[in-house]
Order: C-alpha cells, then structure tokens, then sequence
C-alpha cells in the first residue's frame, strides 16, 4: 500500500526548499511566483530570493510572517530584480517598512528607473499612520511618496489597514494624481469616516485612468468625524 502524502497544513516550512530553488534556477527563472503561506526559515527565503528569484518580475509572499531579516533581504532583491508585482499582504509590516522605502529610492534616485511597481498589495499589513505623522517621520507615508516617482503603478491594494486613516490621507490624494497610470485602488475594510470620504472623492476626478475603486465595507460605523 502506497503511503498517503502528508504535510503540514499550517504551513510549507517543512518542504524542499533547496530542490524547488535548484530547480527554478535550471530552468532559468519563473516570471511570476506566488508562494502565499510558504513561512520558509530565514535561510531557506534567502536563498530561494536569490537565487530562484533573480528573473522574477512577479512575487506573491501573502501570510509569510516576514521578519525584519526578511523583509531586508526582498527590499535588496528589489534593487537589483526587475520586480513589477509585489504581493506582500497580510503580514505584519509595522516597523518593517523602512528597507523598502530605503531600496524604491536606491533604485529610483541612484538608478534612475522610475517603473518599479505597477502593481503592489499592503492589504492587512498592519501599518498605521498616527496624528502629525509626516513622511519624515512615518515609514508608510515615506513609502507613498517615494511610490510617486513609479510611473507605470497600476494597482494599489491597502485594504485591511484602518489604522492609517484618517492621518494619512491628506498624503494619499496629493499622490494619487501623481499615479498618472493608476487604474484600481483598493480600500476595502479600512473604516474610512464621512470627511475622509469626501476628501478622497473629490481627488478622484484628478485620477485620469482611475477606473476602479474599491471601498467594501470602507464607511466607518462609529460617530467619528473623521
């Protein structure tokens, strides 16, 4: 009797990491690799970035846990890649997004390529932009505005991250007429309030090619103002 396959359902850590990483390395890169829910050790995402990666313009890492390490180690494979897609929801990303931040600008200011992203997803990061917060002084809204200098941005994903509005909105309609190419943005489930509605839509009509926007459960229920 053939022995039934097992592994472990709450993540892929336990796989062959190295044999999946020589094997896309054989065959000279995958365009797009989406490894959702993977949470390989830090060694194991080391390498597989490195190396099975290199020809990668798309990456999912949705549900990865990434560390501090981790995140270092994508933001350098980013310099250096030719990454147009970058899926990095739904992992914990609060105080994580400097290296990112540090690499756009590398990429952009030192190498002058200004198409980095056209699409990218922080949907459930748990990023959060508090009251004064600045893009001097707040990692995601540095992020957003050196995200302007990426011409060819198509898709916006920050759903599931109530806590950056309303504080970061004055930063998010002064950039989005700067998305020239910006096509969908999504804000689902983000609790915007009243004024922040407003706010936003009166931005939109400086949105060109914005044709699709998403706000799935985006109104508040509280009797906040904002």
């Amino acid at each position: 009797v053939l022995p039934r396959m097992e592994c472990r359902m709450e993540d892929r850590s336990d796989m062959d990491w190295d044999l999946l990483t020589a094997a896309i390395a054989f065959r000279d890169g995958i365009d797009e690799i989406v490894l959702a829910g993977a949470k390989m050790s830090l060694t194991h995402f080391k390498t597989f970035i490195e190396i099975a990666c290199v020809k990668s313009t798309r990456l999912g890492l949705a549900y990865n846990e990434l560390s501090n390490q981790q995140c270092a180690i994508l933001a350098q494979w980013i310099v250096h890649s030719k990454v147009t897609g970058l899926d990095i929801g739904f992992n914990d990303l609060q105080g994580k997004l400097s290296p990112f931040c540090d690499a756009l600008w590398d990429k952009i200011n030192n190498k002058g390529e200004k198409n980095v992203f056209k699409y990218l997803s922080l949907n459930g990061t748990n990023i959060e932009v508090k009251e004064n917060d600045t893009s001097e002084s707040n990692e995601f809204l540095k992020l957003l505005s050196i995200m302007c200098y990426s011409e060819n941005l198509k898709y916006l994903d920050l759903s599931n991250n109530p806590k950056i509005f309303p504080y970061c909105l004055s930063t998010l309609v002064d950039c989005l007429p700067v998305f020239v190419n910006l096509v969908r943005l999504h804000l689902d489930n983000d609790k915007l309030g009243r004024t922040a509605m407003v706010t936003l839509f009166e931005a939109l009509p400086l949105c060109r090619k914005l044709n699709h926007i998403s706000l799935i459960n985006g109104r508040s229920v509280s009797n906040d103002p904002h």
